[in-house]
């Protein structure tokens, strides 16, 4: 980056992170609520296609921001600069809300192995004995 002020705020989030303490404490309070906005947005966005709502979404957001803070301050030493740090920490958290919302929803679904044969291959193969 070229602005020298995302380039303080980056150095900033970097050394909060990875330092010790209220430093650091405030930082990952503040990074998870950001984290937070982001990951309910997302949560929404994907929401109807998958037909998640109210509590669920509220839990997937939650535990991806939990995740993807852990993943964030694991992964300190490979943040370049070349964005904004905010930026490149929220890519975390949308990639995590994705792959919770993906594995919900397959948790969810009953597969009814007899009726799906008898759909796709005739009433034949789909019988129970």
């Amino acid at each position: 980056m070229t602005d020298p002020e995302v380039d303080r705020e980056n150095r900033q989030w970097v050394r909060d992170l990875s330092g010790r303490g209220l430093a650091r404490e405030a930082a990952c309070r503040e990074l998870y609520g950001l984290l937070l906005r982001v990951a309910r947005s997302e949560s929404r966005r994907r929401a109807p296609s998958l037909r998640l709502m109210g509590p669920e979404l509220e839990d997937i957001a939650h535990q991806a921001t939990a995740d993807a803070l852990m993943a964030i301050t694991a992964r300190l030493d490979r943040f370049r600069g070349e964005a904004k740090f905010t930026t490149w920490a929220t890519k975390f958290v949308i990639y995590d809300v994705g792959t919770k919302m993906n594995r919900h929803a397959w948790h969810r679904h009953e597969i009814l192995y007899g009726f799906v044969g008898a759909m796709v291959l005739g009433p034949e193969f789909g019988a129970v004995a």
